[in-house]
Formats: structure tokens, C-alpha cells, sequence
């Protein structure tokens, strides 16, 4: 009763709980005549290739009763918790509008076979008047489930997980009984997330009242460091992808010409126009939140006089409006120089497929294979030569990865680790030697970086714990590019697996590590080492280049010697390649002579701005 006490004395509560409830009674009426407009216009069904395959169920009373529960549900917590219905209404309300626009815009009559909803609970003429069967695009008994789970995903654990779980029920449900078709369930779960975050940006006053839940932190992940994932969004990602890329694949294969060509004519409108409606703003200096990729690709526009500028709606950013006399450019992170989107796109950052690929094409990767289950895992581990290695189908910056497996156990650790990013886990001999990542731009390699994890390096004369505070000493190690390697469990753990000491003395030249990671944040160190490369090697990576077709393209490799050949090395290969690369490796290395790799895109791009110094 406190809680209750506290909340409605006070003003500015009461005056956004009632604009709350407001807005969510204007936002169901504008649903009711909306229903009823897209019922007295509604056209042919259309043919869907899940529901044509499969039978149609009678799941009306789970269909009905199951939104009278979850309302019950949602009122309880409220009740409990009032702080929550400020923001819970506004979104609700939010939602619906926009949903109420979508299925105004198309008037597709519902699947043939779709199963007629008769509730003894409501009378029919009510419940036909709210739900009328033709609100299809997109599904509400899966998008409200999902928002409602997306709103207490760091408060409440067990009942984030009643709600998603609400969702993926009530889109079987709708499935099994043909109420809607398969886009308009699977799009629900990336059309709420947006709205989600749209309000969260919109209605930050609101989200003071529930701050916990609009302000979406996650629990610290050391296995994520130095970028924090939320693994559940990461994973559902990963099999949504998998459901819909037949339908995008298909889509593709017809209109994506037509596609391309009216995205690059109408993204600067829509820009323009959001800004016009104050939905979104223009920034022209990079931010605290933009990556160093962004901040020294801007800084050589600067130098060229460039104009940069970046497009910012709600949490979205990382688009960008280039103009340089009479032209204009938009692209997203970087720009893909002067050719049609690479089909190799759709697999460069899949691991598993990437393998498969480079082997028919005579190109070196690690032995191994892709893991969905613990059995396969042993399988492939069994197959190969230890150490191996385990990590994400589908990630980057090394999260959830594990090095130096050599037991079953470890193996059993790895796997679960990388579980929690991917369905699909990838299990590989441990390459012998050093990381490096090599990018390439129009094919040709522009760069070559070497990346180390956290180290020292021994001199016989000083123990480990004197070499890490000295190595901490440098003035580059306090930020922001790089940092200092800390002594945490994970360092603790590093050095019980090399069995030394912090005490210990190493002898000369022997390398003792603090992380199984080489990210800057974690302390990890970068050397430019392209003007030694071995030229066999930039044959090789080029090849790479050549084979994806596509203008911009990041590749790690290890190898023992970059000055040896790649065809000398038993142990050697590619372990990734990266669509959207880090560019700013090579502009701020620790070691090593910089390479400005933003002024060859820029070259490459608008070569009109090209500078003869």
C-alpha cells in the first residue's frame, strides 16, 4: 500500500498514468473501426507455403482463453507493482496504433482454411467486433506477449520467460489454426522489438517509473567482454533468420534490383522526414557512442572535406548521409564502393558455411565442423587433432569462444558457452601461431594487423607481477583505445592453465598471456605489420577477396611467421571473415607505423576526393 501511497501523490505520476490509459482508449477504438473498415474491404487470400503444409487445428478456446489469461497475468503484476503501468499503457497503446496502420495499409482475406472463432465467454458479436479475423499483418497474440516480456526482461526473470513463452505459444496457436499467416507471425517478433525500443527512446520520462525495465540493462557476461550481447535476442535472432530467409531468398531473387533502387531514392526522404516530424535528428560530429571504425572514418572525410552526417531514430544509428560537392551517399557502419551487394554476404559471417567454402576453393581453415548437439560435438572432437577450439556459428569479437580444449570436460564447457550466442556451435582444430586480420578494399589487401592477447614477455630478471605493472605503465594503456590488463578470475584462470605465478620469474623471451582474448578492451595489444607480409600470403587473401566478390572485407587468419609462407605453415588458416571490418585497427596500432585505411575506402568511393598528399 506504500507503493500506492507514494505513486498517487504524486502529480506527474498520476498525470502519465492518465495520459497512459488515455492514449491506450484511443488506440483500441482506432483498432475497432479500423477492423471494421479492413473487413468491408478485405480482398483474396493469398497462398502461404507453412499453412498450405500443414492441418488446421481447432485452438480457438487456447486462442481466447489464452489472452484472458495473460491479461489476468498482466494485471496482477500491475497491481503489484503500479510503477509499471505508466510505460505498460503508452507502449500498449503504441503497438496497437501502429499495428492498427500496418493492417490498414493491405486487405488480404484470411487463409481458406482458417478455423471460426465462436466464444462462450464473449458473446460473438463482441468478440467479431474486436477480433475479426482480418487484423492479419502483423499478429497480435504474438507481438503483445513479446513487448510485454521485452518490458521486464532485467526486472522480473521467471515471469520475462511466462511471457515469451505466452508469445511463442500463441504463435504455434494462430499457426496450427490458420488465423494468421506465417509473416504475420514471424515479422511480429522483429516489429515489436522496434516499437519496444522506440518507446523506450520516446517515453524516457515515463520509463522513470520503470526504470529498471526501460533502461534494458544485462547482466555483466565476461565471455562477451568487451561488447556486452543479450544472448536471448541473439539466439532467437539466429532461428528467426533461418525461418524467414526462404521467404527474403525468394523475394530477393525478384525484386531485389527494384529493391536496391528505390532504397538508395528513398532513404534520404525518410531521413529528411523524420527529422521534419522530430521522430529523429542528424548529429554532425561523431559521439561517446559511435565506434572508432565511425570516428576515423569521419575524421578523413573531415580532411577532405567531406560532410558527414549521422542519422539517429530512437536507439537506431549507424546511418550516415556522405555529401562531397554535387553527390550524395547513404550507407550503413561503412559504404560498399561502387558494386551491387555481394551474394557472398549472406554466408561471410557464417562460420560453419565459410568452411565448407574456402576448402572447395583450395584456401586454408582449420579442420572441424558445426555442432547443434552435445553428440555431434564429441563426434567432431574425437575426428580432430587437440587443442580445438569452440565458439559461435554466428558472432564476432571472439565472445563466447574458448581456446585450449583438450578434454572432453572443457569441451562440454565450450560448447555451452558458445550455446548461448548460437544454436549452431562451431568446433575446430586450435591453429598454431599468431592472430592477424588482414582487410581488403577492391579486392587489393590495403592492411595487415597483428593481434595479441594480454602479455608479457620474460627477461630472467623479473617476476610476472613486476612485467604486468610495467607493461601497465605505458601511457596508451590508459585509454580510450586501449586498456590495462587486469587481474581478474579470468587472468587468474589464464595463469593456472600455463601453471605460473604471479611470483614467478620466466625465463627470457617466454610469453605468458592474461586472457584467451586479443580485444583491445581487454587489454590485448595491436601491431601494423603489412609492409613484411610474405607475398604468398597476400596472394592468399586476396583469393579470399577475389572468391567473395565483395569490395570491403575484413579476414582473420593465424599463422606461426607472416613473413613465411602461408604454404610452408602445417597449421595455418582463416578463422573468419567480417563484413563490416574495424578499419580503426589499422589507424591505431600499439606497435607499428599506422595505415590510413578510411582514405583508400574514401578513394575508392568518391575517388573525387582523393588527395595528392
Amino acid at each position: 500500500m506504500q507503493a500506492y501511497k507514494t505513486y498517487f501523490t504524486d502529480k506527474n505520476y498520476l498525470i502519465s498514468l492518465l495520459s497512459g490509459l488515455f492514449l491506450l482508449a484511443i488506440s483500441l477504438v482506432a483498432q475497432f473501426f479500423i477492423n471494421d473498415y479492413v473487413t468491408s474491404s478485405v480482398s483474396e487470400s493469398v497462398t502461404d507455403i507453412i499453412l498450405s503444409n500443414i492441418r488446421v487445428y481447432d485452438v480457438g478456446g487456447i486462442f481466447v482463453w489464452g489472452v484472458v489469461l495473460l491479461t489476468f497475468i498482466g494485471i496482477f503484476i500491475g497491481i503489484k507493482k503500479p510503477n509499471y503501468f505508466p510505460f505498460a499503457f503508452k507502449s500498449i497503446a503504441v503497438f496497437t496504433l501502429i499495428r492498427s496502420v500496418f493492417i490498414s495499409l493491405t486487405h488480404i482475406s484470411p487463409f481458406p482454411t482458417r478455423i471460426l472463432i465462436d466464444s462462450t465467454f464473449f458473446t460473438k458479436e463482441i468478440f467479431n467486433g474486436i477480433f475479426t479475423g482480418n487484423d492479419l499483418f502483423f499478429s497480435g497474440h504474438t507481438g503483445i506477449p513479446f513487448l510485454l516480456a521485452l518490458m521486464i526482461w532485467n526486472v522480473d526473470k521467471k515471469m520475462r520467460y511466462i511471457f515469451f513463452s505466452f508469445s511463442l505459444i500463441f504463435a504455434i496457436v494462430v499457426l496450427l489454426g490458420h488465423l494468421h499467416y506465417s509473416i504475420d507471425v514471424f515479422s511480429a517478433f522483429f516489429i515489436t522489438y522496434s516499437i519496444f525500443n522506440i518507446c523506450k527512446f520516446f517515453l524516457r520520462k515515463t520509463g522513470n517509473y520503470f526504470k529498471k525495465a526501460t533502461m534494458n540493462l544485462m547482466k555483466h557476461c565476461k565471455d562477451c567482454e568487451p561488447a556486452q550481447e543479450n544472448h536471448l535476442i541473439a539466439y532467437i535472432s539466429v532461428v528467426l533468420g533461418w525461418i524467414d530467409e526462404p521467404f527474403f531468398d525468394l523475394i530477393e531473387h525478384f525484386f531485389k534490383n527494384t529493391a536496391e533502387t528505390i532504397s538508395d531514392k528513398i532513404t534520404p526522404p525518410f531521413f529528411n522526414l523524420m527529422v521534419f516530424l522530430k521522430l529523429g535528428y542528424f548529429s554532425d560530429e561523431p559521439d561517446n557512442k559511435d565506434t572508432w571504425r565511425t570516428k576515423c572514418f569521419w575524421e578523413e572525410a573531415k580532411r577532405r572535406g567531406i560532410k558527414m552526417r549521422e542519422f539517429h531514430l530512437g536507439p537506431i544509428r549507424d546511418g550516415f548521409v556522405a555529401k562531397y560537392n554535387d553527390r550524395t551517399i547513404t550507407f550503413d557502419g561503412l559504404p560498399r564502393p561502387g558494386l551491387k551487394e555481394s551474394p557472398a554476404l549472406k554466408w561471410m559471417d557464417n562460420k560453419g558455411i565459410m568452411k565448407v567454402k574456402f576448402l572447395k576453393e583450395g584456401l586454408p581453415v582449420a579442420r572441424g565442423g558445426v555442432a547443434f548437439t552435445k553428440k555431434t560435438a564429441f563426434k567432431i572432437f574425437n575426428s580432430i587433432t587437440k587443442p580445438v577450439i569452440t565458439k559461435p556459428n554466428l558472432g564476432s569479437r571472439s565472445r563466447h569462444t574458448m581456446i585450449h580444449i583438450n578434454t572432453p570436460e572443457d569441451l562440454m564447457v565450450g560448447f555451452k558457452k558458445a550455446k548461448k550466442l548460437s544454436p549452431l556451435v562451431v568446433v575446430e582444430e586450435e591453429l598454431s601461431g599468431y592472430l592477424f586480420r588482414g582487410t581488403l578494399i577492391g579486392g587489393k589487401l590495403v592492411g595487415v594487423i597483428k593481434r595479441d592477447q594480454p602479455e608479457v614477455i620474460g627477461d630472467e630478471i623479473h617476476t610476472i607481477q613486476e612485467l604486468l605493472e610495467e607493461e601497465n605503465k605505458r601511457p596508451e594503456r590508459n585509454g580510450p583505445i586501449f586498456h590495462k590488463i587486469t587481474m581478474n578470475l579470468e587472468a587468474e584462470e589464464e595463469l593456472k592453465r600455463q601453471n605460473v605465478k604471479l611470483k614467478n620469474v620466466l625465463e627470457k623471451n617466454k610469453i605468458v598471456t592474461f586472457s584467451q582474448k586479443t580485444s583491445r578492451g581487454c587489454g590485448g595489444t595491436t601491431t601494423e605489420v603489412t609492409d613484411i607480409i610474405h607475398p604468398d600470403n597476400i596472394e592468399m587473401l586476396e583469393h579470399v577477396g577475389k572468391f567473395l566478390k565483395d569490395p570491403l572485407v575484413g579476414v582473420d587468419f593465424i599463422i606461426e611467421d607472416i613473413t613465411k609462407s602461408w604454404k610452408e605453415e602445417q597449421h595455418c588458416g582463416i578463422i573468419e571473415c567480417n563484413s563490416l571490418p574495424f578499419i580503426d585497427l589499422h589507424h591505431y596500432p600499439l606497435f607499428g607505423k599506422p595505415v590510413n585505411i578510411a582514405g583508400k575506402l574514401w578513394d575508392l568511393v568518391l575517388p573525387e576526393s582523393k588527395m595528392t598528399n
